[in-house]
């Protein structure tokens, strides 16, 4: 037998069950004939012998015109060679056919794809005879099959694209990232050196106009006429004034340069609030506002020298830019944490104001860029003290009411807080 030549052997085409039926055998040929699979049987040359009428469904033949013909009569050409060459080691093998796909043309042109099943016919003697089996129509769920995996090739094609797209944008942003950091981190050198420089040159320059304020101060003492001395004390209200702008430059500068070192340990409330307001009793005192604290000896946790700082440039700013009558310094519990807060009872902030009152020179209250009134680094420096030591500061007004700046510091001895209480109020 030759499969890829569909040879016929010399004997006439039989059908099967044609010989005289008895009822048993009646029924299995209505039930070959009217299932709804098509059944056929091949000779050993693999031509058909019999088919029942479901091929006229299938292929749109009746069965008398497959008769005689092969399998591979109703394929393409390229089919019919990969299923004539899988048949051949079939057939030399004998071995049953268990649901094998193929693409057959319908007599009107269509293509369908059926699933063949089938068994080896060994007749009485022993003799191989050919194959009987079935064919089922799948073209609706190969088509369904080939649309799911059409589409889980496109989309895994997608993803293969946007993994590639992210994997270059993640490239690109690392290089960006890099470079952001290399700018950041020389921005970052250039204000430490900016910072040192302004440090250090305010330091020197404290040094002559000291001098300068100590000879005029000696010039002042000595001239009899009124004009010439108050020219004098214009001259050393003006070299005050630049020593002051001298001072706040130079410690807002050595914070941002990381130069001052921090040491945090026990301290009391008392040691951060007292200081600052004897020393600016007396400057209070001249602008006629009452300033007063509230004792207080809560043990806290922080470096006095820069808290002391904190609380002197909030007195000064409430002194100099508020207008108030009154103002109190004190402390409250915040849970671990005590809250030192300077009040005043003067214009007030808006809103909006209190948004970008800690920026550096901000001065809300002096228009005219008064210097004597300094720089609006002030509160700028309280900024800086905060984030060195981690404290929290921060602000609450009431527009002509007056307002409220704080710094909150931890408790030394947490357990203070169930022992004692103060409370601040204006």
């Amino acid at each position: 037998m030759s499969l890829s030549q569909g040879n016929v052997l010399a004997r006439p085409a039989q059908v099967p069950f044609g010989e005289p039926l008895d009822a048993d055998v009646e029924r299995l040929r209505s039930l070959l004939e009217w299932t709804s699979d098509w059944i056929w049987e091949i000779d050993a040359d693999c031509r058909y012998v019999y088919s029942n009428p479901r091929v006229a469904d299938i292929l749109g033949y009746a069965p008398e015109e497959v008769i005689g013909r092969t399998p591979f009569d109703f394929m393409p050409a390229s089919e019919a060679q990969r299923v004539r060459d899988h048949l051949v080691d079939v057939f030399h093998r004998r071995i049953p056919i268990a649901r094998l796909e193929n693409i057959n043309i319908r007599k009107d042109g269509r293509t369908v794809v059926l699933e063949t099943s089938a068994v080896p016919v060994i007749d009485a003697q022993g003799f191989f005879r050919g194959y009987r089996g079935i064919d089922r129509d799948i073209t609706e769920s190969h088509r369904a099959q080939t649309a799911v995996a059409e589409a889980r090739q496109f989309l895994e094609h997608r993803v293969r694209e946007r993994t590639r797209a992210l994997a270059i944008a993640n490239t690109r942003l690392e290089s960006m990232l890099a470079a952001h950091q290399r700018v950041v981190a020389e921005l970052r050198r250039a204000e430490r050196s900016k910072s040192h420089f302004l440090a250090a040159a305010s330091h020197d320059l404290r040094q002559p106009y000291q001098a300068a304020l100590l000879l005029i101060e000696a010039l002042r003492v000595r001239v009899n006429d009124p004009a010439e001395r108050m020219l004098a004390e214009r001259a050393v209200e003006a070299l005050e004034a630049g020593r002051e702008v001298l001072d706040v430059l130079a410690r807002a500068a050595a914070l941002d340069a990381g130069i001052v070192t921090v040491r945090q340990k026990a301290s009391s409330v008392a040691d951060l609030i007292d200081g600052p307001v004897r020393e600016q009793t007396a400057v209070a005192a001249a602008k006629g506002v009452a300033l007063r604290r509230v004792p207080s000896s809560l043990p806290v946790l922080t470096d006095a020298g820069l808290a002391r700082l904190a609380v002197a440039q909030y007195i000064s700013n409430a002194l100099h830019h508020a207008r108030p009558s009154r103002v109190l310094v004190g402390c409250r519990r915040h849970g671990p944490k005590a809250r030192i807060e300077v009040w005043d009872n003067g214009c007030g902030l808006a809103e909006r104001e209190l948004e970008t009152v800690f920026d550096d020179f901000v001065q809300f209250n002096n228009p005219e860029r008064d210097r004597r009134k300094g720089l609006g680094l002030g509160l700028g420096i309280v900024s800086r003290v905060g984030r060195l030591l981690g404290h929290e500061v921060g602000a609450e007004s009431w527009p002509g009411r007056g307002s409220l700046f704080y710094i909150t510091v931890p408790l030394a001895d947490p357990d203070a807080q169930s022992r004692s209480s103060h409370h601040t109020g204006v």
